[in-house]
């Protein structure tokens, strides 16, 4: 059973952004009784003492985007619930596309074989996490990677295409889920416990195709949820390279 939690993370010394409030008041709006947490630093070092990756989230030289990686999977991992990134918005009753004891994902492109991480549902200790973080315990680094596309691949999106496909032996044929409304919203993979929600469920659009700013919900009326892409990992990934590259020239 997947509990009633909300789960957000927000780490560093940054507040957490203006612009995200409305998306983070949306959850209230279509989940009013859903517990919901917000997870900072001060929360880590108990999610990092039964961590699969030992205390890699403790380490700040990994960086904005591989942290909250292993942050979201673990917390996933100990409790169960459903996950949102800060940008993440919902525009509906997103239980309705949810299915009992799956791992849920979403995929930002047409048809499966695209799943990423910035929406995610499970209950506790499904032993897919565990799957996943021995795979990105083996591949951790010290320190961010000098690309940060990197991340995408150690922890990210990429990661996670990748573990999914270990963890339904390649096969992606997956049963069809439509809502009333005509809506496809996702397939269930039976053979594997898992739920891929649709692009047009909770990514109705990509950020190379309408800027965020551009983005309006009467385009999108059958969608569950959207993706802003905010991109703040990035953005500090290059602040801390430059940093760095500024102190080494004094």
């Amino acid at each position: 059973m997947i509990p009633k939690t909300v789960h957000q993370i927000w780490l560093g010394k940054n507040p957490f952004p203006e612009i995200a409030l409305p998306w983070q008041a949306s959850i209230a709006k279509w989940l009013p009784d859903w517990e919901y947490r917000l997870w900072t630093d001060a929360d880590l070092p108990e999610l990092a003492a039964r961590s699969l990756c030992g205390g890699a989230m403790l380490n700040e030289a990994l960086g904005m985007g591989i942290r909250p990686d292993l942050v979201r999977y673990e917390i996933l991992r100990q409790f169960g619930g459903l996950y949102m990134d800060h940008d993440m918005e919902l525009l509906g009753p997103l239980p309705e596309i949810m299915a009992t004891d799956c791992v849920h994902f979403g995929f930002i492109f047409p048809g499966p074989e695209s799943p990423t991480c910035s929406i995610l549902a499970s209950p506790a200790r499904h032993p897919f996490w565990d799957m996943h973080l021995y795979r990105i315990r083996a591949v951790l680094g010290d320190e961010r990677p000098d690309n940060p596309w990197d991340v995408l691949a150690i922890s990210g999106p990429k990661a996670i295409e990748n573990s999914l496909a270990a963890w339904l032996n390649g096969n992606w044929s997956g049963r069809p889920v439509e809502c009333e409304s005509g809506l496809l919203a996702g397939w269930i993979f039976e053979h594997g416990d898992v739920v891929g929600w649709s692009r047009e469920a909770v990514y109705p659009y990509f950020f190379a195709e309408t800027p965020p700013p551009d983005f309006r919900r009467e385009n999108h009326p059958l969608a569950y949820a959207a993706h802003h892409w905010q991109g703040e990992w990035f953005r500090e990934d290059r602040e801390y390279k430059q940093a760095k590259l500024d102190s080494q020239n004094l």
